[in-house]
């Protein structure tokens, strides 16, 4: 396999990727300009490994600080596991106004020991820290790498569980696929930085990375959401004070900025088969949801407000094929609006309807469409927790009554549905009573009626909270993705047999 380097001739770079010129397929590996790193892996007969060698982020884009080892440079490497005395605190004792821990007490000490040396780990192994197995590891500063550890369970429904390493940890994405790709937007960054970074990543069929493009644009995000285009893919990459729309261009790979929608925060892409997608947002404090559609340059059609106040805690939509429905909460704080509600808006900018389908106090309506109706998934708040799907028309109103579903306590969180025919996949987290993290990740497909017609299948097997589970179509099957809650945090992808 070829190695790059960050220090190729500014000539060669702007010559051999400038905008405009087509990457793909010539065989080898491609970097693109200096302000942004694109990175690119054809598959030629120079990729004999099952992971391309992306090289390293650009100085200051992305680059962790190296942590000290546990006990000192002096005894990590010695293969012997030692201890050592470890202080933190203020300045020591001489009162609480001298800046000590406590008053007139030092800072507090303990006693600290290297998880592993070398090849001496311990006699730990990935399976006796809880993960499905794999290979694991001592870093350079004497603890343990579990990047090689696999944190998919086995079961013949799952196709292919991959890891991918990125150089940055991921802190938050989203994902969009067509028939054979799957675009990855990723926030990444260090603890040890004071900011994160928009990176994006490509995947094949099988999972396998092909391409990145690392570090874009000069923001510091919060929230990322991606939609798949005619020819390009649109990413909003949004901080609290606004939402910037970029193209990432199939031929060549260079992003670029087209649009910064002011005062835009938490942003989501509802793309549909042919043209632009519908772009929400909030843009108040109190939660006021809008709307706005772009075409596929990402120019801005129209814009108007869905609802006017909501909770602020994420959207999710479908395209009917001439209309969009979108989803969010409403507040229980606002005593007569609490509940899921369903908003009806055409191409035009219209709100044809708004409707209820349920719920009081709710968490995490997701809608999936399938061909004719919709089918809409929520929990409710209370005591118990309870878990609902109900049908809805191609305008959003519920057909028929909600349906509760026997989940509402071991898995109070986001459900990710994909429609399969009319029955419904689902992707659940178990519970842990903190918002968007699972214990683990299940999988599952439910009857109109709501009955599971398969088993529930136990995805993922870590000692780490699953966090900000999604679920998309990829061909003929279903592609998951969440992060792995580990120290570095981790992507996981898998591919599931619908």
């Amino acid at each position: 396999m070829k190695k790059l380097s960050i220090l190729i001739g500014l000539a060669f770079v702007l010559g051999a990727c400038a905008p405009g010129r087509s990457l793909n397929a010539d065989g080898g590996l491609d970097i693109g300009p200096p302000d942004t790193l694109i990175i690119e892996d054809d598959r030629g007969p120079d990729y004999p490994y099952p992971y391309p060698d992306f090289g390293p982020p650009p100085p200051g884009c992305g680059a962790p600080a190296p942590l000290d080892p546990v006990c000192g440079q002096a005894l990590c490497g010695n293969g012997a596991l030692d201890s050592c005395e470890s202080c933190s605190g203020g300045g020591g004792g001489g009162g609480a106004d001298a800046g000590g821990w406590y008053p007139d007490m030092g800072p507090p000490c303990y006693t600290e020991t290297e998880a592993c040396d070398g090849a001496n780990l311990g006699g730990a192994t990935c399976a006796s820290l809880g993960y499905a197995g794999g290979t694991l590891k001592c870093s350079a500063d004497c603890r343990l790498d579990v990047s090689g550890c696999g944190g998919c369970a086995t079961n013949s429904t799952i196709a292919t569980c991959v890891h991918p390493v990125e150089s940055q940890p991921v802190q938050g994405f989203e994902i969009a696929t067509t028939a054979t790709q799957v675009g990855l937007a990723w926030i990444g960054g260090h603890a040890s930085q004071a900011r994160r970074y928009l990176n994006f990543t490509l995947f094949d069929a099988q999972l396998q990375p092909v391409a990145k493009v690392l570090c874009i644009g000069d923001a510091d995000p919060s929230s990322v959401s991606i939609a798949r285009v005619s020819g390009h893919w649109m990413i909003a990459s949004g901080t609290t004070s606004s939402t910037a729309i970029f193209l990432i261009d199939d031929a060549s790979l260079v992003p670029t900025k087209v649009r910064e929608v002011a005062g835009a925060f938490g942003p989501t892409l509802i793309g549909r088969p042919q043209g632009g997608p519908l772009l929400t947002f909030y843009d108040s404090p109190d939660g006021r949801l809008v709307g706005t559609l772009l075409d596929e340059k990402g120019n801005e059609q129209w814009r108007t407000q869905l609802l006017d106040r909501t909770y602020g805690a994420g959207t999710s939509g479908v395209f009917t094929g001439s209309a969009f429905l979108v989803t969010d909460r409403r507040s229980a704080y606002y005593s007569d609006l609490g509940g899921v509600r369903v908003i009806n808006v055409d191409l035009a900018g219209k709100v044809i309807a708004t409707s209820s389908p349920g719920g009081t106090d709710t968490e995490f309506p997701n809608l999936s469409w399938h061909g004719k109706t919709a089918r809409i998934v929520w929990v409710d708040f209370g005591s118990p927790t309870k878990m609902f799907m109900a049908q809805l028309d191609a305008k959003g109103q519920r057909i028929g009554n909600a349906i509760e579903l026997p989940y509402g306590k071991s898995h109070f969180n986001w459900v990710r549905t994909l429609p399969k025919n009319d029955d419904l996949f689902a992707l659940f987290a178990g519970y842990t009573g903190w918002v968007d993290y699972g214990t683990h990740l299940d999988f599952a497909t439910l009857g109109p009626g709501g009955a599971t017609l398969t088993p529930m299948v136990q995805l993922t097997k870590s000692p780490e909270s699953a966090k900000g589970h999604r679920l998309a179509l990829l061909g003929a099957k279903a592609v998951a993705a969440w992060i792995d809650a580990s120290t570095p945090p981790r992507l996981g992808l898998a591919l599931l047999d619908l």
